[in-house]
């Protein structure tokens, strides 16, 4: 099975919608035993919950992320995935420069689906904000389950 990783700041807003809606759609595209997802942030507190907003949006697209727990990035983690995404391009070049053993499996998710797309920081900005980080994600992930296809073939 292929690890990704998603990475943001925080992992509160953006990575854990990213996590659980990027698995969501890897089932209902009949690849859920090919690949999954978790989460991180590289400044995270770990234990600290997902967001009211992200909670909600997440909720209105029928999944529930109330479980999710912020998780700070790590050595291990890092190691252990096969594919790591940052939510823009600064977060890709932190860990590239923190983690250089492992540059090549780094990458910005607009790098690695072929766009400029930079998932910005939806925090302390209201729902709207949360709606448009889930949109961007929604487009990018087609993009992402579509390249997996074909690597797979």
């Amino acid at each position: 099975m292929k690890k990704i990783l998603f990475v943001c700041t925080g992992n509160t807003c953006r990575s854990p919608m990213a996590e659980r809606l990027f698995n969501d759609m890897v089932c209902k595209a009949g690849m859920g035993s090919m690949v999954c997802a978790s989460s991180a942030g590289l400044a995270a507190f770990d234990g600290m919950k997902a967001t009211d907003e992200a909670f909600a949006v997440m909720l209105a697209q029928g999944i529930d992320i109330r479980s999710h727990h912020a998780k700070q990035l790590t050595k291990e983690a890092v190691s252990d995935a096969d594919i790591i995404l940052g939510l823009t391009d600064n977060h890709a070049g932190t860990m590239r420069r923190a983690f250089a053993a492992h540059k090549d499996k780094i990458f910005s998710v607009g790098e690695y689906v072929g766009t400029q797309l930079q998932v910005q920081d939806p925090f302390g900005q209201g729902l709207d904000a949360y709606v448009e980080t889930c949109t961007q994600l929604q487009e990018a992930f087609e993009l992402l389950i579509d390249e997996l296809k074909g690597a797979e073939e």
